[in-house]
């Protein structure tokens, strides 16, 4: 009977615990890596995207732009990226918010 409890714990640690570990590494990784750029206005969205990561969602706005989003989530708190990009691809600005 107790070798079922020691299972029941790996696989607690296995599935739960260390993917929420793993996620705030990944999500403070990304944080950096977005701080690190500094201000975004005229570069590539393809350089940014390749620094930060494949955006959650891409959503083409009637004006032609189209905004960049990266959701993150790391237990209750979540921080929410916006890359704002011009026709020609060229970022215009940034928005973040974190831990709401």
């Amino acid at each position: 009977m107790g070798d079922i409890w020691i299972w029941v714990i790996v696989a607690i640690v296995a599935f739960v615990v260390a993917p929420a570990i793993g996620g705030a590494f990944y999500s403070n990784q990304r944080a950096a890596h977005f701080a690190s750029m500094g201000d975004v206005a005229g570069k590539p969205i393809s350089e940014i995207v390749q620094a930060v990561g494949k955006p959650n969602a891409v959503t083409a706005s009637k004006d032609g732009n189209t905004a960049y989003q990266w959701l993150d989530r790391v237990g209750h708190s979540m921080t929410h990226h916006v890359i704002m990009v011009d026709p020609s691809g060229k970022a215009l600005w940034y928005s973040h918010k974190g831990q709401f």
